[in-house]
């Protein structure tokens, strides 16, 4: 089974996430690398709490 980066598509091989195409024999699970990870996060972060301050529904 590979990991496939559901951002940008880089694969895991081992401990690295690196850019290539998985293979067409392997399943594939989708998952975060860390860079796309971080960068998923803190939009959440942002847009939740501009949310919080701006709705106060949401807080």
């Amino acid at each position: 089974m590979e990991t496939v980066c559901c951002v940008c598509f880089k694969k895991k091989k081992g401990d690295k996430w690196i850019n290539g195409t998985p293979r067409p024999d392997h399943t594939i699970s989708h998952g975060f690398c860390p860079d796309c990870f971080e960068l998923v996060i803190s939009r959440v972060e942002t847009v939740a709490a501009s949310r919080s301050t701006s709705d106060p529904i949401a807080a």
